[in-house]
């Protein structure tokens, strides 16, 4: 049975699959930074054998079929992670027919602190995203400090820790990554990398948040809501941050009139 903390899922959602016991975190917050103290040992059950018992292969290749955005996250936290991306692809999305003119779903991945996992475990994870790219619109999402952690594996070094100099970074490392879209967020403003530009958009500054753990979720589903309303980069940027403001501010996820409201009385 869910847990009682999912239940606002569970009554907007048409299908959930449960395949293992959720984990959970502490999260301490103060002025200056937070504590996360994580339980994470449920996550190891997740694997690709739990996931074709519970759903099975048919039945998702039919939901991601019928899917506009399908999002992989927490893979530093799930142990199995690279494995269940491997047979999805393997299983699921390379038998798949593409059909030439058609627009591209989009697939989204945010690794989720790699700092944990090993350089290893990393280029085997960035090998697999850049597979997916074959029948999908690929986005990767990364905040500041992950962007860091994922050019010095990737052996791309940075020239400082300026605006201009990271939205540099995100552009060279873009152009080494067989992606549509590199999405990077620091506290401040956040910066989006396609094959036609780089651009970078102002958050709206919270001096006394609210909460700040899961206000990078916020920002990556509120970039994502744009993507999908057709919104070119910039606007997917100014919806990210905005999602992720409301959030930080008022401790709440915004609704469409939230976030419209804050969109068309941008904070100065």
């Amino acid at each position: 049975k869910p847990h009682p903390v999912f239940q606002p899922l569970l009554d907007r959602a048409k299908n959930v699959y449960t395949v293992a016991e959720p984990g959970h975190t502490d999260a301490y917050e103060f002025q200056d930074g937070k504590l996360l103290m994580g339980k994470l040992t449920p996550l190891n059950d997740i694997c690709w054998q739990k996931i074709s018992e519970r759903m099975g292969a048919p039945k998702m290749a039919v939901l991601m079929a019928s899917s506009d955005l399908v999002a992989f996250v927490n893979w530093t936290m799930v142990p199995f992670m690279s494995e269940v991306w491997d047979h999805i692809y393997q299983e699921i999305v390379a038998p798949s027919e593409k059909v030439e003119g058609d627009k591209p779903k989009r697939l989204f991945f945010d690794l989720c602190d790699p700092q944990k996992r090993s350089a290893k475990d990393i280029l085997e994870a960035l090998e697999l995203i850049q597979r997916f790219q074959s029948h999908y619109s690929v986005t990767l999402g990364l905040n500041e400090k992950e962007c860091y952690e994922i050019a010095e594996v990737m052996n791309i070094p940075s020239e400082g820790n300026t605006r201009p100099a990271l939205m540099d970074l995100v552009q060279r490392m873009h152009a080494c990554l067989h992606i549509d879209t590199l999405l990077v967020h620091p506290v401040r403003y956040a910066i989006a990398s396609n094959r036609e530009e780089v651009v970078s958009f102002d958050g709206p500054f919270i001096a006394q948040p609210v909460i700040t753990t899961g206000a990078g979720d916020h920002f990556n589903a509120g970039f994502c809501l744009g993507q999908l309303l057709g919104f070119d980069l910039t606007d997917s940027l100014a919806c990210g941050v905005s999602t992720s403001g409301f959030y930080v501010q008022s401790g709440q996820s915004p609704s469409m009139e939230d976030l419209a409201n804050l969109l068309t009385h941008w904070p100065s």
